[in-house]
């Protein structure tokens, strides 16, 4: 790879916001691969070549083209720098509160019937969702002596799912969970240069199974069926025709009875036949015909 050094910083980050027919390729790549959809505009030109610059100078990449024909090559690591640079992961604790309210009704009626809960959140960022949930569920009261849990976690950016994993966060990002939660279910860590930390106990990491996962991998190919799907937020960055298969392929995966929930912005997305609209952003797998 050719040493991007020489370039001034802003002389290359114009130079590549001026590379359309470059961008069309690497949105294409994008595209293809993990179902975001970025438009060719103005904004989007800032925004790729905002995210990509410092990584193709870490990479020494001088142009797109370069930077494309490392895609084609199938250089992982190539990969994984240009997915996590262009991959959104703005998250946060009880996001959308409106649903963990709901939640604990819902998974009272699932485990009337059943002795084991499959849970699947389908793009777990940096870890913020899923432990939100636990979290509700377990105040909520479910049984974890006498009712199975099956958590899974994913996401397509492994950066983001490693520290998901090891559950550490700032104090600034822990504004929205109580004193209380924090000393029910995480440990403090001693204070460093990065200012207050908080890890979730290790007994409650260790419920949850954290994978890489990409949503326009199809098909899913799940051996069982999960009774509730989150998949939050990311349908935004979709195409209409993406958004239909994601959510026909999330309601395939979903148990008869299960319940789907997805950002209260993406409502307006497709319509999946199978599903029915149980609440805000929230639906029910319908019963498929025998």
């Amino acid at each position: 790879m050719s040493d991007a050094k020489d370039f001034p910083s802003a002389e290359f980050f114009h130079r590549l916001s001026a590379d359309e027919n470059g961008y069309r390729k690497l949105a294409d790549w994008l595209k293809t691969t993990t179902g975001i959809h970025m438009p060719p505009t103005p904004k989007n030109f800032t925004l790729m070549a905002s995210r990509l610059s410092k990584v193709m100078i870490r990479l020494g990449l001088r142009t797109y083209a370069e930077l494309h024909r490392n895609l084609l090559d199938g250089d992982p690591s190539v990969q994984k720098a240009f997915i996590e640079a262009l991959t959104t992961n703005k998250t946060e604790f009880f996001r959308e509160a409106h649903h963990f309210e709901i939640l604990p009704r819902i998974v009272e009626n699932i485990v009337q019937h059943k002795t084991e809960l499959r849970l699947w959140c389908a793009a777990a960022s940096r870890g913020h969702e899923p432990y939100s949930i636990l979290m509700t569920l377990l105040e909520s009261g479910f049984n974890l002596q006498t009712h199975r849990l099956k958590f899974l976690a994913t996401d397509i950016d492994q950066t983001v799912l490693e520290a998901a994993s090891k559950g550490v966060y700032r104090a600034d990002e822990l504004m929205d969970v109580s004193s209380s939660l924090r000393s029910k279910y995480m440990v403090k860590l001693r204070d460093t240069a990065a200012g207050e930390r908080w890890k979730f106990r290790d007994e409650l990491r260790n419920l949850i199974t954290f994978a890489g996962f990409n949503l326009v991998g199809f098909p899913y190919g799940f051996q069982h069926k999960f009774d509730i799907i989150f998949c939050r937020n990311v349908l935004i960055y979709f195409d209409p025709k993406t958004v239909l298969k994601v959510k026909t392929h999330l309601a395939e995966a979903l148990a008869a009875d299960g319940y789907l929930f997805i950002g209260h912005s993406e409502t307006g997305a497709s319509r999946v036949p199978t599903l029915q609209t149980m609440e805000a952003a929230v639906f029910k797998k319908l019963q498929e015909a025998s």
